[in-house]
């Protein structure tokens, strides 16, 4: 029995088709951020820096991007390591409640030339507060690479009705891992 191809039943397909079936489709079928995360568009953050050499931390506030991504925006909140315990729990929240209050305005976007940047990224360890619609406070520990500063792949989960009672300790140890 000699094996014969139904030209209607078993179409040939290209070498580029079958590229694209096995590279492009599973690259489009991964699920959206909105899959992933359906309350993402509420979630609000903020980043805190601290300055040994000054002995100081920066509440930096954040607005959503028009290209979708989080941006500095508008002027930070700078706190005394003097005042650390009594002000960050309130700097943090209130620069928290910024978040979806401020329309984007490049403006309002902090501008640095690159060597202050660079001198910055040197004087400043970073982490990223996150919000959720639940209210349980999410600190992602940063490290400084190419130019701005990235996850370590570690957080620190304080749950909402905890916020005020731990905030402070989770903050400093989420710098204690930040480089």
């Amino acid at each position: 029995m000699s094996r014969t191809r139904d030209k209607e039943s078993s179409p040939s397909v290209t070498y580029n088709e079958q590229l694209r079936q096995w590279i492009v489709q599973p690259l489009v079928k991964q699920q959206s951020v909105k899959e992933v995360a359906p309350d993402a568009e509420r979630v609000e953050h903020v980043g805190v820096l601290w300055n040994e050499r000054a002995r100081q931390y920066v509440v930096q506030p954040m607005t959503r991007h028009p290209i979708g991504a989080s941006c500095d925006y508008g002027p930070a909140s700078v706190i005394p390591d003097a005042e650390f315990e009594a002000s960050i729990t309130a700097a943090v929240l209130d620069n928290l409640s910024k978040y979806h209050k401020q329309a984007y305005d490049k403006d309002l976007v902090p501008k640095r030339s690159d060597n202050k940047q660079r001198a910055f990224l040197k004087a400043h360890l970073s982490v990223s507060v996150t919000r959720y619609p639940t209210g349980d406070i999410w600190i992602y520990p940063m490290r400084r690479n190419k130019g701005g500063y990235s996850g370590i792949g570690e957080k620190i989960i304080v749950p909402a009705a905890e916020v005020e009672e731990r905030l402070v300790t989770a903050v400093r140890e989420a710098f204690s891992k930040s480089s």
